[in-house]
């Protein structure tokens, strides 16, 4: 495997010892979940440590990695962190080893000095072409200001499946609301009886653990996509079947006993932010020429979510064919609200013209850490 991970041992710099900037050793966990706890105080604290586990141990564990982890330790304590979830990236064929920056933190105590940006930069060094997702507009203006660049928005789209639910609260007139919502049903209905018909014989079931047809899937599929992380099964495997705190629903979608496509979705309730039940799309692996492999994708989707008493579909993609598609089927665009970040420094000059163009790639909200619980 080519990469350009670069001084990936986890040793701790003999001049300081334990102290100052660190990575990751066992021997450091409990300080990890220590900092974990006082710099997220909303989160689930039983999902803490293996989440923690999950998004840096586990990565690092299938790619013959050190873990991702940089962090800054004084007093016998951690204050500041940067980690990386490794991934597999194919690039025109060519596979990089790299990772999505993310859960950077400092405490409060030492917000506003030098040590946060030290523990940025410091994993810039070893890991200088790297990914980036989901950021705040503070953390990005941090990253434009090392070098980072930005490719293009994660874009949504919305499929209102009860649009009598979906627009409660949004309008108060219960006669506008009413015919605002028919209006939504229609131009469903009519896009999808423009949108070209499933073949016969194209089924779709639930996945239990993605296998050895799904490896073969991706492999058919892999040269469609310029610019994207590896989705073999292993990979999968980790993200939707095996991640702690997220409950993800599975899919196939098959011809004969060959799988054509795969889907993956998890349904959040009503909260304070949306007053109505979700469906949110987290993967989607098919062949963007295919409209018809497509619709029974569709379909499929929405008949499961109809099953589940769902209100909204939402999907986050960025793949230019890909979205044409989830257009013409009757989704609807919403503002996108996460960016996609790159620091390419060690990629040749022909590999970055074709990695920041966003007509390469394909980007979905399993990428990076947006699928999180909280």
């Amino acid at each position: 495997m080519e990469g350009c991970v670069s001084n990936m041992t986890s040793t701790v710099d003999k001049r300081t010892g334990m102290k100052g900037l660190v990575r990751y050793l066992p021997e450091l966990e409990r300080e990890i979940f220590v900092f974990q706890r006082a710099a997220y105080p909303h989160r689930d604290p039983s999902l803490v440590e293996p989440r923690w586990k999950w998004m840096f141990i586990e990565p690092a564990r299938r790619l013959g990695l050190d873990p991702l982890v940089w962090m800054y330790r004084r007093k016998d304590e951690i204050v500041a962190h940067q980690g990386a979830i490794g991934v597999e990236f194919q690039l025109d064929g060519k596979k990089f080893t790299t990772g999505w920056f993310v859960e950077t933190m400092a405490l409060e105590s030492v917000r506003g000095k030098a040590i946060g940006p030290m523990v940025i930069q410091k994993a810039l060094e070893d890991l200088p072409f790297n990914l980036s997702l989901g950021q705040t507009e503070t953390m990005r203006n941090v990253q434009f200001a090392l070098g980072w660049e930005q490719v293009a928005p994660l874009r949504t789209y919305v499929l209102p499946l009860r649009p009598v639910r979906v627009l409660k609260g949004k309008m108060n007139n219960l006669a506008t609301r009413f015919a605002a919502a028919q209006m939504l049903s229609w131009r469903q209905r009519m896009k999808r009886w423009t949108y070209q018909r499933a073949q016969a014989g194209v089924t779709h079931r639930m996945v239990e653990r993605f296998g050895a047809e799904h490896d073969s899937l991706w492999r058919r599929l892999a040269n469609e996509f310029r610019c994207c992380v590896v989705r073999d099964a292993e990979f999968l495997n980790w993200k939707f079947v095996d991640q702690p705190g997220v409950d993800t629903l599975r899919f196939e979608v098959l011809r004969g006993n060959t799988p054509e496509a795969a889907f993956v979705f998890t349904i959040r309730e009503p909260d304070n932010d949306y007053r109505y039940r979700r469906a949110v799309v987290l993967d989607l692996l098919a062949p963007p020429g295919d409209r018809s492999v497509l619709r029974a994708v569709f379909d499929a989707m929405r008949s499961e979510c109809v099953k589940r008493d769902v209100d909204l579909v939402s999907f986050d993609i960025l793949h230019a064919g890909l979205e044409a598609e989830v257009i013409r089927y009757g989704f609807i665009p919403r503002e996108a609200e996460r960016v996609l970040l790159l620091s390419t420094r060690t990629l040749a000059d022909s590999e970055k013209e074709v990695i920041m163009n966003p007509g390469h790639w394909l980007l979905t909200r399993a990428d990076s850490d947006i699928d999180r619980p909280w």
